[in-house]
């Protein structure tokens, strides 16, 4: 081939990428994905140390592109029930003082709004923080006697259930890919660390997150 042939070539492959990876500014991305979660969690009710436990369930964020290198963003993320157990709870009643395995059936939802920093092309690398707000429910509780671990059995206490809010603050770092210029993947590890009463201090969710872009400028 000629030279004019390459920088022909060169050029034509220079503008297809620039199409597909093009500035980001104004862009408006839906994302979401499946996620797992690993926390540190407190029992709901009396006393007993932390577990560490895992949990399936949801996200779904919004960001826009304020910048080619700053986003704004919004996260709703859903933890499905899962059952937890804590050894060695004491829960003090008008009855009395019982010790033993505390059980409940465990969900959360929260949303989180933040900022990010972006750089790259068709391989992108960001860091950001959220705050927000966090529910966790605690559903039918029960307190069980283990004393006999072959014929283990409910107290009877009657626990109610139990919803408690935090707060939340949630640093994250990842990776993105560019497919196209409306599509994107990106693997965004981010940790929680919730302040109030929840009783959970630490969830690290690891969601592989698919998004669709609009650009609005």
């Amino acid at each position: 081939m000629t030279t004019t042939t390459w920088r022909c070539l060169g050029m034509g492959l220079s503008l297809a990428v620039a199409a597909a990876t093009r500035a980001d500014r104004g862009a408006l991305t839906l994302e979401g994905a499946p996620t797992f979660t690993v926390l540190s969690m407190a029992p709901p009710l009396g006393t007993a140390g932390n577990i560490t436990g895992t949990q399936v369930g949801g996200l779904l964020g919004l960001r826009y592109a304020l910048s080619n290198g700053l986003e704004l963003t919004v996260t709703g993320a859903y933890e499905a029930p899962a059952h937890y157990y804590h050894d060695g709870t004491k829960v003090v009643t008008e009855n009395g003082t019982f010790v033993g395995t505390l059980q409940s059936r465990v969900s959360a939802f929260g949303v989180t709004a933040g900022a990010r920093y972006v750089r790259g092309f068709v391989w992108r690398f960001f860091v950001g923080g959220e705050l927000g707000w966090s529910r966790r429910s605690f559903g039918t509780p029960d307190l069980i006697d283990v004393t006999d671990p072959q014929r283990p059995a409910s107290f009877g206490l009657s626990l109610r259930d139990t919803i408690v809010t935090s707060l939340v603050a949630a640093p994250l770092v990842g990776f993105e890919w560019v497919a196209s210029d409306h599509l994107t993947i990106s693997l965004a590890p981010r940790a929680q660390m919730f302040v109030g009463s929840s009783g959970t201090t630490f969830a690290l969710l690891v969601p592989l997150t698919i998004g669709y872009s609009w650009y609005l400028l």
